[in-house]
């Protein structure tokens, strides 16, 4: 007699989804692609703080 965890086991071995590499492959790189993007027309932190202390002669501080 097998035990209701042995059976819950079996019947996900069975219906787990299965993965395609392939496609999560071309999905990570889609992903990476968008970041590098997003990153190239971004403004880096200290371009920021440049454009916020060039405005004006007072401390922003």
């Amino acid at each position: 007699m097998t035990t209701i965890w042995e059976r819950m086991a079996k019947e996900w071995r069975i219906s787990k989804p299965k993965i395609d590499k392939a496609r999560l492959e071309e999905d990570i790189r889609g992903n990476l692609d968008n970041v590098m993007k997003t990153i190239e027309k971004s403004n880096s932190v200290p371009s920021v703080l440049d454009a916020i202390n060039a405005d004006d002669d007072d401390d922003d501080w």
